[in-house]
């Protein structure tokens, strides 16, 4: 259950990069980071409904990326997006292409790899994002 579970978050993925941000916006409202979450508690509920303790593969880090507007913030992030992104498939893509979906310029994907890249994976920056942008 657990490799469906990611292959289902993965296929998510794959499909918000290929729907248009100003057609969610549409559909969903301007607030697209937020059906984003409700998605992904929605999609763990029924999940560890059908496998109760299944490791929750959450996509709130993806939101976390949309939403981030400091530059130094974004950073922190990629790097526990790229980890969730390698571990639900070995698509190194999906990490530039929602970069390129959030807006960002070729250029600033690019530094964002180049930088993501120098990281190590294992370490996670979530928890001194207050102090990069406060």
């Amino acid at each position: 259950m657990d490799e469906a579970y990611k292959v289902i978050v993965c296929i998510y993925i794959q499909h918000l990069i290929k729907t248009k941000r100003s057609k969610l916006e549409k559909c969903w409202g301007p607030n697209v980071g937020k059906t984003i979450t409700e998605d992904a508690e929605e999609l763990h509920k029924f999940i560890s409904g059908l496998a109760p303790g299944i490791q929750k593969w959450s996509l709130l880090s993806i939101r976390e990326l949309l939403d981030c507007r400091c530059p130094e913030a974004q950073k922190v992030i990629a790097v526990d997006v790229r980890t969730l992104c390698l571990t639900l498939s070995e698509d190194v893509d999906l990490l530039p292409a929602l970069l390129r979906w959030k807006g960002l310029s070729k250029w600033e994907v690019m530094e964002m790899l180049d930088i993501v890249a120098h990281h190590s994976s294992s370490r996670s920056g979530s928890w001194y994002l207050c102090l990069i942008c406060c």
